[in-house]
């Protein structure tokens, strides 16, 4: 039959799609990873001005943090808002964090700033000596420069033989020098980059306990500085401020953070915290930007590459989505289509699929690794257009030597000739075939005499002739017994597995035979035999059992009419006035036996439900300790009645518990019915309710039992069994087991405990916070 959907055109002009959507999704991706790489997020796609942009937040942060680095270089290196060389810098402070410089600390560590910029620029000169007596190296520094109190480190160290002190100071002094010469050539580069007309940031700051006052503002908003020094029209200030579009404003005294950006704050307090400059709780800053941008600065750079790349971005990914979509659905009729022709259904091979299995496979797998190992190499380095290039085109040799052997693959898949087109498969056949019918023992000894007998010969010749020739084959012969005692472990492993899971329960488990060889398949023939059987009489007791419980459902709901009725009747007996005494005691043991009667219906009916599972439970928080209090209290007139004597041991605080109201009530019910109905008199109960680790509320209630229990503590949770042969109390033989089966249901636990005369239960539930 022809099926065109298979005709060698339509294979030729979904692969030409394949190969378009492929380069369509590479050249998208490159885009994409371009803008990424410039930190371009999705949520900036639609956005029209730019300083709502991810871009402008990024760029803002970054140029802030150079503004804070850069004013706390001029609180460093400045007087009176100048560049001051004589101003002194102590080493200690500024080898441990230059942003952190307190000058608190004062002698023979304090040095002019030029000194130590021009002892920077020339290098320190060192001498190895030797400390007395020990004669450890150590170095002395040629000191080109004095410290401000015009005393030497070796004057004030060596001299008194504070060694320590000095190798510390020294330390200060070279840490110092390795970073100032940065440090300050870095502030005049910033000097430059935010003084009036060249930045679209302008900026106030005002510390009033300093009396620090730093800004790049033109002569006629001089004022708004001064106002803020004196703390007068701060709200006009900022109103000013914010004309030019963007606007930060921090009052330390107060705590008040303002700006009309988002997602500003948590960087902006990262930098207050970070310098020294910023010291006292008595500061106001001030930052504002010209959104129209007229000076050409970093803004501008970022604000036209984000321009730029907008629209692009959003047609890569689409271009990418629908590339996707297109090599998937491509991918998908390839696959079906593998092998197949128009004019019959039988799977066709080309020259490459009659390659054996594993040479195909190296010819595929060598050179997609190779390629892989590029690949991964190239993902590390930076994103630049011409190595994006380059792993777009290894990308698009990699998809095509992918597709080469995955159709290859699905091809002999399809035919069947993945495994019986394999080298491995050649050797195990012609292995197989010689054993092939032929007894257990006399495989056995014949396989084991063959590989000793050949493994002897191999032995001999390679190290008598020292050729490493035989001592290969004598390796590549252990290699191939190996994998065959591996393959029956391993078929052996497969067949206990089976017999787990069969004896676990899982009756419907099969082994698939067609992967055992020889007596292993048998053996699994044979359990796959034994589950159906079990499964067959498992059936059939599961029906029984339903049959039964139908029964006793069927017959409790037709009891329950009639003696709805004579109870009723019972009833109606006990309002008239009726004063003979036999026929009160008549009314009185109708009554009793009617209720009993009543309440071995209602524990037919409940358990039926619970073993055909036709039970629905409403979940909810329990109050685990008012639950018992509240039973013991309606309970106390029955072990009165017995002369029963409670003793309780329950915790302070509420027990929550998750759980059905009514059916818990009814576990609980059944277990103080039991311990009223079967309990010794004049003997004490206790009932325990602790909490295990904060986890757990266990509650356990103990009693002397009336009657010797010569019984399994297992047997008294079946249903009809009762703790008394002689069958004399008013018990069902349903209690325990209806207790223990909601206990369950509810995902909890219920355990029985007998020593003796003892009698215990136990049943425990998760505790909800």
């Amino acid at each position: 039959m022809e099926n065109k959907r298979y005709a060698g055109g339509w294979k030729i002009i979904v692969l030409i799609l394949q190969q378009i959507f492929i380069i369509t999704f590479i050249i998208s991706g490159c885009v994409v990873s371009l803008a990424f790489q410039q930190n371009y997020f999705s949520q900036d796609i639609y956005e029209t001005e730019f300083v709502n942009t991810q871009f402008f937040r990024d760029e803002l942060n970054n140029t802030m943090g150079d503004l804070f680095n850069y004013l706390q270089g001029r609180s460093n290196f400045e007087t009176a808002g100048v560049y001051d060389g004589k101003k002194t810098i102590n080493i200690k402070d500024y080898y441990e964090d230059n942003s952190k410089l307190t000058r608190k600390n004062t002698g023979s560590l304090n040095y002019y700033l030029a000194d130590l910029l021009e002892w920077a620029k020339k290098g320190i000169k060192e001498e190895a000596q030797a400390m007395d007596p020990s004669e450890n190296l150590y170095s002395i520094i040629e000191e080109e420069f004095l410290p401000e109190d015009g005393m030497s480190l070796k004057e004030r160290y060596l001299d008194v033989e504070d060694y320590t002190g000095y190798l510390e100071a020294v330390g200060y002094l070279e840490g110092t020098l390795d970073r100032i010469l940065k440090d300050v050539t870095s502030y005049k580069k910033s000097a430059g980059e935010f003084q009036e007309g060249s930045t679209n940031l302008s900026y106030i700051l005002v510390n009033e306990e300093t009396g620090m006052q730093y800004d790049n503002m033109d002569s006629t908003l001089k004022t708004l500085n001064i106002d803020m020094v004196n703390n007068k029209n701060v709200d006009s200030v900022k109103d000013k401020m914010k004309k030019l579009g963007v606007f930060l404003f921090y009052d330390a005294h107060t705590l008040v953070f303002d700006s009309n950006i988002d997602k500003t704050s948590s960087s902006f307090y990262d930098y207050i915290e970070r310098y020294s400059f910023l010291e006292g709780s008595n500061y106001k800053i001030l930052i504002g930007i010209d959104k129209n941008f007229p000076i050409k600065d970093n803004f501008v750079t970022v604000k036209s590459g984000y321009e730029k790349l907008q629209p692009w971005f959003m047609l890569g990914v689409i271009l990418g989505i629908a590339s996707v979509v297109g090599c998937f659905l491509c991918f998908v009729y390839l696959t079906c289509a593998a092998g197949r022709v128009s004019r019959d259904l039988d799977i066709h091979l080309n020259w490459f699929d009659h390659i054996k299995t594993e040479i195909a496979g190296l010819i595929i797998t060598i050179p997609l690794l190779i390629l892989s190992g590029i690949i991964f190499s190239l993902t590390e380095l930076e994103y630049r257009f011409e190595y994006l290039i380059t792993f777009g085109v290894l990308i698009y040799i990699f998809h095509c030597l992918f597709m080469c052997g995955y159709l290859s693959l699905v091809r002999r898949f399809k035919a069947k000739t993945v495994w019986k087109n394999s080298i491995f498969y050649m050797i195990c056949y012609n292995i197989v075939l010689v054993f092939r019918n032929r007894k257990v023992t006399t495989k056995v000894f014949f396989t084991y005499g063959l590989i000793c007998f050949i493994a002897l010969i191999l032995a001999g010749i390679g190290f008598g002739n020292g050729d490493g020739t035989y001592i290969f084959l004598l390796l590549i012969e252990l290699i191939t017994v190996g994998i065959f005692l591996l393959r029956e472990t391993v078929q052996r492993k497969k067949i206990m597995e089976g017999v787990g899971q069969i004896s676990n329960g899982d009756l419907n488990y099969k082994l698939l035979e067609d992967e055992f060889r020889g007596d292993n398949k048998e053996l699994a023939r044979a359990i796959n035999n034994i589950g159906d059987g079990l499964k067959n009489a498992v059936d059939a007791s599961v029906k029984n059992e339903r049959l039964k419980t139908d029964l006793i459902t069927n017959v409790s709901h037709d009891i329950k009419t009639p003696l709805t009725s004579i109870i009723n009747y019972v009833d109606l007996l006990k309002r008239e006035n009726i004063t003979d005494e036999k026929i009160l005691n008549y009314i009185s043991i109708l009554d009793s036996k009617s209720q009993r009667l009543k309440h071995l219906t209602e524990d037919l009916v409940e358990a039926s439900k619970i073993s055909s599972g036709n039970i629905t439970l409403v979940m909810e928080r329990i109050n685990f300790k008012e639950l018992i209090i509240q039973t013991s209290g309606e309970f106390s007139q029955k072990f009165d009645s017995r002369q029963l004597i409670l003793v309780q041991s329950l915790p302070d605080k509420s027990v929550i518990i998750n759980a059905d109201g009514r059916r818990i009530w009814r576990v609980i019910e059944n277990l103080y019915n039991n311990v009223a109905k079967y309990a010794m008199e004049n003997t004490r109960v206790y009932a325990d309710l602790e909490v295990i680790k904060g986890k757990q509320a266990r509650f356990s209630i103990k009693n002397i039992s009336e009657q010797p229990l010569n019984i399994q503590a297992e047997e008294l949770t079946e249903r009809f069994i009762r703790g008394d042969v002689s069958r004399s109390t008013e018990g069902s033989g349903l209690g325990l087991s209806i207790a223990k089966n909601l206990t369950e249901l509810q995902q909890g636990i219920f355990e029985i405990y007998l020593d003796g005369d003892l009698f215990k239960v136990t049943i425990a539930f998760p505790v909800v916070e």
